[in-house]
């Protein structure tokens, strides 16, 4: 089986030593689980002719991004310009992007189901998450706020994003053209709610049992 390529983002510009310590971590662990890691601060070792400007060093590093099975951001990466175009990009092609603290506590199974995971519609999705809620697609794409059609709301952001991988733009643009900051907002949100409430589990496990995930 083809080993999985993990690419590293996170935060260099202004951190001490470019973060190197951070990123050699990651590198080891990465490699430590059987996969191939892209880390950023490596690749300057194998270019002769080195553009060094912050433009640049995106242009060299996107190419090697697009290469990769999954991509991992290390802490502070949501604060990082570069981080956050290498996550945007990463989205928008299709690739899954996971946090590094996911990755670590993620079994081998289930980082090969989160790079082989079909992807399941949008359509698809709404389906699921109305059969389980009870709300229905109108509602959900609607703009009323009571909180079983604004949970059900919720619940259709994480899916398609965390389960599926779908971009942040594209499920808002399929939720009547909702700005990307609203979804990402959504689907944190929820991510909270599955550390407390075991209705919101529930909710998303039943979910995903619809969609035989």
């Amino acid at each position: 089986m083809r080993k999985i390529i993990v690419y590293i983002a996170g935060p260099i510009t202004g951190i001490k030593d470019n973060n190197e310590a951070a990123f050699a971590e990651a590198s080891m662990t990465i490699k430590d689980r059987g996969c191939i890691a892209l880390n950023p601060l490596e690749f300057i070792e194998h270019n002769d002719r080195q553009d060094d400007t912050w433009e640049g060093f995106m242009k060299r590093d996107i190419s090697y991004l697009i290469k990769s099975d999954i991509v991992v951001c290390l802490e502070g990466s949501g604060e990082s310009r570069g981080a956050q175009l290498e996550m945007f990009l990463a989205e928008e092609l299709g690739i899954p992007v996971m946090k590094y603290s996911d990755f670590i506590n993620n079994n081998d199974l289930e980082i090969e189901k989160k790079r082989d995971q079909p992807k399941r519609s949008l359509d698809s999705i709404m389906l699921a998450v109305s059969l389980l809620t009870g709300v229905s697609e109108v509602m959900i794409k609607g703009s009323i706020r009571r909180t079983e059609i604004k949970n059900a709301r919720f619940y259709f952001c994480y899916i398609a994003r965390k389960v599926y991988g779908h971009s942040y733009v594209s499920i808002g643009r399929f939720l009547s053209n909702r700005d990307h900051t609203t979804i990402i907002s959504a689907v944190n949100r929820v991510d909270e709610w599955l550390e407390v409430e075991d209705d919101a589990v529930s909710a998303i496990d039943g979910i995903k049992n619809i969609l035989h995930v």
